[in-house]
């Protein structure tokens, strides 16, 4: 079993969103170390690394249009719901957030909370690897950002479990700013 505390989890979780095809991402379960590999010599398992499946477009999709279904304000409702539609949808969607600067800081609490705690999350990938032990499994499950929201003047507010306050208050303004700004304390 790897030592937890020597994954980088926000590395992992662009790896899962990670759908290019010019490169692959690989993960050492016994080291928890990730690698970005452009050499396409690498593309065969050698024993030692797994290569990183990315999460299929339908998570990230059945987000976006979960996120949608939630917002108050109708024109804005529409004007997302329309970038849903055909491919680009997730270029378009982003764009379309850049007209509604509350709704992208909710759009982005709201996909981060969802990738550090929903299926197919860091956490859920290296318990399929068994590379992590239970109790820490379960640990990081509670203590890592919940992914309940709720809508509230047409921005959806992620809770945070005070670790995560106080982790923010040790590490300084930036973080902090990024709570004031639409991130309830629970």
């Amino acid at each position: 079993m790897l030592d937890p505390e020597h994954v980088d989890l926000v590395d992992l979780a662009v790896a899962l969103e990670d759908h290019s095809s010019e490169h692959a991402w690989w993960i050492d379960p016994a080291t928890g170390d990730l690698a970005l590999d452009f050499d396409s010599a690498f593309d065969e398992d050698d024993g030692t690394r797994i290569r990183v499946q990315p999460l299929p477009a339908s998570v990230g999709y059945g987000d976006m249009e979960e996120f949608v279904g939630q917002v108050r304000d109708r024109t804005a409702r529409r004007v997302l719901t329309s970038a849903l539609n055909g491919r680009g949808a997730f270029r378009r969607f982003k764009d379309a957030l850049l007209d509604y600067p509350d709704l992208r800081r909710s759009w982005f609490a709201f996909h981060d909370a969802r990738g550090d705690a929903g299926p197919g999350s860091p956490v859920e990938l290296l318990v399929v690897l068994d590379a992590v032990p239970d109790p820490w499994a379960e640990r990081a499950r509670m203590d890592r950002v919940m992914w309940r929201h709720s809508v509230r003047n047409d921005a959806v507010v992620v809770e945070l479990p005070v670790a995560e306050i106080q982790l923010a208050q040790a590490e300084g303004p930036v973080l902090r700013r990024a709570l004031e700004e639409g991130v309830r304390v629970t």
